[in-house]
């Protein structure tokens, strides 16, 4: 029996940083910059979406346009920033028994994914920024603005980033059940008017790691499972198991990531190595990550009974371990190299990154027009 608490996307910015050396003036500088970025790009996104609730509050569909437009925008920031400061190698496979060649395209030297608009996006849960990997792909695959995640509701408090989150439409749990459960299928419900989604949980429910580990296995053991868990942590079946059930008149696709990260060995946490400290001041990132993709058709789990959903999910996370180990003991998840692609997190175009300050530009530059105007 896999626990039963709604799954959530850790996201936590609390970030213990063990400063092994000093930082050089180059970094001291670029962390400068990385700072004067972000929070000039969210203050651009934010004064984005506060135009829409104002200007488009009785136009419902313009305003989600609007809003939507930043939550792409949020990808595009986060990726320059991240391409930027640590650029990591990233080894895209498939699962060439449930996807085709053609599910990613390289194209004058541009990388695009031709997967579903409409999906459920699973994945194991190893480091605080895995769900940048993620949203990385959905860019990839033009649902960058249509990107729905289930995180905790503590996220929401988060100054200035809790409200971009909020106009978002993420989905965030409080961990009690009979208040999470009508809350999620209200959302999921929600979602099946949308005309692209991908809704992303992490079965998890929080990043692998010293404190984590130990109680995925005591709970497996207390269960009476006969499970072994390497690599990976017990999935939690209730939240997925809703999004399959409320979420199949829109979509019958699952796609499943499997995520791993170098320069760690298997008896290491990659969330003590590539902490967001590290990451954007030393630049100390994954030199590479590597995903795998296979796609599921819910249909095909009988996700109707929630028994043999639950039994589904346990076997599926046994064999994501199986693949874990693999990689770290191979290099890869693939054997067939044509089963997988080679690229850099950065944005298809450099351009990208105006996005994210077009329109308060543009609203600076017609008041400033105006104000020339008046003058005269």
């Amino acid at each position: 029996m896999a626990s039963d608490e709604p799954e959530v996307v850790s996201l936590d910015t609390k970030d213990e940083v063990v400063v092994k050396k000093s930082a050089s003036v180059y970094q001291i500088v670029r962390l400068v910059l990385v700072i004067t970025t972000f929070a000039t790009g969210v203050a651009s996104i934010i004064f984005t979406q506060m135009l829409a609730l104002v200007f488009f509050c009785y136009l419902p569909e313009q305003k989600r346009t609007v809003l939507d437009f930043t939550k792409n925008n949020f990808v595009i920031l986060i990726s320059f920033i991240t391409g930027w400061v640590t650029p990591t190698k990233m080894i895209v496979s498939i699962d060439n028994k449930t996807l085709s060649s053609n599910s990613i395209i390289q194209k004058k030297g541009k990388i695009s994914l031709n997967l579903d608009h409409g999906a459920i996006i699973i994945a194991n849960h190893q480091i605080y920024s895995d769900w940048l990997f993620l949203w990385f792909m959905a860019y990839l695959n033009n649902v960058g603005s249509n990107i729905y995640i289930i995180m905790k509701k503590s996220l929401a408090g988060i100054p200035l980033l809790g409200f971009g989150m909020k106009n978002y439409d993420f989905i965030f749990l409080s961990r009690k059940w009979e208040v999470d459960k009508p809350y999620m299928i209200k959302h999921f419900k929600n979602l099946c008017l949308v005309a692209k989604h991908w809704l992303l949980i992490f079965p998890e429910g929080t990043n692998l790691s010293p404190n984590t580990k130990p109680k995925s296995d005591n709970y497996i053991k207390k269960l009476g499972m006969d499970l072994k868990l390497d690599y990976v942590m017990l999935p939690r079946v209730k939240g997925l198991y809703l999004a399959c059930k409320y979420m199949t008149p829109k979509t019958n696709t699952i796609y499943d990531f499997t995520i791993g990260f170098s320069d760690h060995t298997p008896d290491e946490y990659a969330q003590d190595i590539f902490t967001l400290g590290q990451i954007y001041l030393f630049g100390n990132g994954p030199k590479e990550a590597r995903l795998h993709i296979k796609k599921i058709e819910i249909s095909e789990i009988q996700e109707a009974d929630m028994a043999i959903f639950e039994k589904w999910l346990v076997n599926l996370w046994s064999e994501k371990d199986k693949l874990m180990g693999r990689y770290y003991n191979e290099g890869g998840f693939v054997e067939d190299l044509n089963d997988q692609v080679e690229m850099v997190l950065k944005l298809n175009s450099k351009l990208d990154i105006f996005k994210v300050y077009v329109i308060p530009l543009f609203v600076a530059f017609a008041l400033a027009g105006i104000s020339k105007l008046i003058s005269y």
